[in-house]
């Protein structure tokens, strides 16, 4: 325990006179040593500096009256061998003439460097021609800079032959030409042994003076020392009978302390193990022990980084099972979540070590292959071979509790190297071809296409547009007549246009289903409402139009909100519309969900005087006992069956189903598409009388609508495109609400 590592025992009695005598010889020694080195390091500083500019000055000196001399040698130096560098200087004096500038001074030695660092010139002609560049000296004279060093040489090489024992001063310097340009540089030796046999005299006469005062000094302290070692010893009793009273008291402190450390160490274990159980929630999925998406995103952050140094691609595998929700919603989320265990373990197993098999959340997992061949293709065979492994493992049977089942998935697969692509794009890449995979049929592997990036952009940019649109109210309703077999006109339908400032009229086709997906089909389609039912109440005050009947197309997300009938009796109520004259056209996916419910709100319109049409009929899948019960005043022969309605014996056939169908249950049937006077002579004698498409109109904006009906009704006849040239049309771009033509 801790009590017993304490020492309670009353210390030995210090020696202090003994203590102190060891003590103040080791400091007066190395007080000494300390001073005479400090002399010594300042001394020859000074001197070193000294040396230094002594050595400029000769320096300058020397390139005054040398470098003329010597230029030319340095110019050629990088093309001439040691043997030619010391020939010519032999040859041209250069030995003497250096003596002569040497003699009278304290230099000993003179080299002369080419900028590339070999030896031009020496004293010692043993010299000529090293190379001197990685000195660092030489590099700091390249530089501009000066540099001294102090060294002892035994013997040394010089012009007069060779000395010994001497101290000398190394100096480089670099030379200068007129345009301060760095043309050489200069080493020169100085001669400081006398200097140095100055300074060394003149330490030890500095250390015997510092000794004497540090003896002096000792004697007074040694006084003060005895004088304190009596003053201790009294003092040493007191102490003892202290400790004993401490003792005790470090006894009972030391038990309460060992009591309280066993707490702390088991809060400290506790505290780990909680850190440990955070750590594993912050970055694994605590249902299948994989890594969540803040490991998978900094693994795949590494993996690419990864690729780009080994020069190896990487792939990214989003996986999806296919019709996991069926399994949640029947077998309850327990089983699906032992059902999501069993598929970690068959992924990990199909994957390599250093691979990453991670959980997005739900049904979603990812891997990530690090590794591949540099070869992209050879890389995707690779990925391909381990995603089929693992749709085949995957395909095995699960014991699932007391179920079996039989699950399959689908994947996407995106390549990455070289850095390209940032973690987030690669998941969404990969979340696209996943998303083709199950357009593909479920169970199956694909590839990201750059085309998947272009349909989602196009798509936002569009969804952006749309938003827009909304907003600004850039829409417009075009009007197609309806008529009898008697050649009445009966009404008219309302088909949406979208003026795109940039892409001019886009039909419906092209983001009615977007407008569904993102709800903006309810404002959307609550503007169609209020702009027909206020065009209706206008068209009151007109005789030739007093009688139209307008059809509004509505999608089956507005018709099944909470409020939509309100919403369609307050149009009515704000308009000052005959809801007489209001037909809403409903499509059959409506009859999907919620029969019952659809059935009230349309019997709720129908006793207000609403009409309804069952849009497209015959392209859904509606059950003829709901058709039975619902409150319809009409159905629509689909215009995908009138195109070839002369031609293909399927559509002739599903035609007279639809006409004999209205008859049975008492309704009216109406035909879109016809374009040809045969279409609607051949529907007239199978009993349906009354028509919609290009034969009798195109579809036309409110003003040239309003001019066709008068002229129509002043001829009593269909006006033709060739007998009304003054009407413009735009073939290709009449499209109805619901995306029809």
């Amino acid at each position: 325990m801790l009590h017993e590592g304490i020492n309670t025992e009353v210390p030995a009695r210090f020696a202090l006179t003994r203590y102190f005598s060891i003590a103040s010889l080791v400091c007066t020694i190395l007080v000494a040593a300390l001073l005479g080195w400090s002399y010594q390091y300042l001394a020859l500083g000074d001197l070193r500096r000294l040396a230094e500019a002594r050595n400029v000055a000769l320096t300058h000196a020397f390139s005054n009256s040398l470098w003329p001399r010597f230029s030319n040698l340095v110019a050629n130096s990088e093309k001439a061998s040691p043997d030619t560098l010391r020939s010519i200087a032999k040859n041209e004096n250069l030995y003497k003439l250096v003596a002569s500038e040497m003699e009278g001074t304290k230099v000993i030695a003179l080299k002369i460097y080419a900028l590339n660092g070999v030896t031009v010139f020496s004293t010692d002609p043993a010299q000529i021609g090293a190379n001197k560049s990685s000195k660092p000296a030489f590099r700091a004279a390249l530089a501009g800079h000066i540099t001294s060093g102090l060294s002892v040489r035994n013997t040394e090489d010089v012009l007069e032959g060779k000395v010994t024992h001497l101290d000398i001063i190394e100096t480089y310097l670099p030379v200068f030409d007129e345009q301060k340009r760095i043309v050489a540089v200069f080493e020169i030796y100085s001669d400081v042994t006398d200097l140095i046999a100055l300074l060394n005299d003149t330490r030890l006469i500095v250390i015997a003076i510092v000794l004497g005062l540090l003896g002096l000094l000792y004697v007074l302290l040694y006084v003060l020392v005895a004088r304190a070692q009596m003053i201790i010893d009294g003092q040493e009793v007191v102490l003892r009978q202290s400790i004993l009273k401490l003792d005790n008291r470090i006894k009972e402190r030391t038990e309460l302390l060992n009591a309280t450390n066993l707490n702390l160490l088991s809060e400290i274990e506790e505290r780990k193990t909680a850190e440990g159980e955070i750590n594993s929630l912050a970055f694994y999925d605590p249902l299948t022990e994989l890594p969540n998406r803040r490991l998978l995103l900094d693994r795949l952050k590494q993996a690419i980084g990864s690729s780009t140094k080994n020069a190896r691609h990487g792939a990214l595998l989003f996986l999806d099972l296919d019709n996991f929700k069926t399994l949640n919603d029947h077998l309850g989320h327990d089983i699906g979540d032992l059902l999501l265990k069993q598929v970690a373990k068959r992924l990990t197993a199909c994957v390599r070590e250093g691979d990453t098999v991670a959980r997005l959340g739900g049904d979603e997992f990812v891997l990530i292959l690090e590794g591949l061949s540099e070869n992209s293709q050879e890389a995707a065979r690779q990925t391909e071979i381990v995603g089929e492994k693992i749709l085949g493992s995957l395909n095995q049977s699960y014991q699932v509790a007391d179920y079996e089942y039989h699950a399959t998935a689908s994947i996407g697969v995106v390549l990455f190297a070289d850095g390209h692509g940032a973690t987030d794009d690669l998941l969404k890449q990969a979340d696209l071809a996943m998303y083709r995979a199950k357009a593909a049929g479920r169970n199956a592997l694909r590839f990201f296409d750059p085309e998947m990036q272009i349909v989602v952009t196009t798509r936002a940019e569009l969804e952006a547009d749309l938003h827009v649109a909304v907003l600004k109210t850039q829409f417009l309703l075009y009007y197609q007549i309806q008529v009898d077999s008697e050649g009445r006109l009966t009404g008219a339908e309302a088909m949406l246009r979208w003026e795109h400032p940039q892409r001019g009229l886009v039909p419906p086709l092209e983001f009615i289903s977007l407008a569904e997906d993102t709800g903006m089909i309810l404002p959307i389609g609550q503007w169609v409402l209020e702009t027909a039912c206020g065009q209706l109440a206008r068209w009151a005050d007109r005789a030739e139009m007093a009688n139209l009947v307008v059809a509004v197309n509505v999608s089956a997300c507005q018709f099944r909100r909470d409020d939509f009938v309100d919403q369609v009796l307050m149009v009515l109520n704000d308009t000052g519309a005959n809801p007489h004259r209001l037909k809403l056209e409903l499509t059959e996916s409506l009859l999907v969900n919620d029969v019952e419910d659809v059935i009230a709100k349309m019997s709720i319109l129908k006793a207000r005087g609403v009409s309804f049409s069952l849009d497209d009929f015959g392209t859904g899948y509606s059950s003829l006992s709901y058709l039975k019960r619902l409150p319809l005043d009409q159905l629509k022969i689909d215009q995908s069956f009138v195109r070839d309605i002369l031609t293909d014996s399927n559509d002739t056939a599903i035609a007279k189903l639809v006409i004999a169908l209205s008859e049975s249950l008492g309704l009216a049937v109406i035909a879109e598409g016809v374009e040809i006077e045969a279409q609607r002579d051949f529907l007239a004698r199978q009993g349906c009388h009354f028509y919609q498409g290009y034969l009798f109109s195109h579809p036309l904006p409110l003003e040239e609508f309003e001019e066709f009906v008068q002229q129509y009704q002043s001829a009593r006849k269909f006006p033709t495109a060739l007998e009304h040239r003054h009407i413009k049309l735009l073939p290709g771009k009449y499209t109805s609400f619901d995306g029809k033509s």
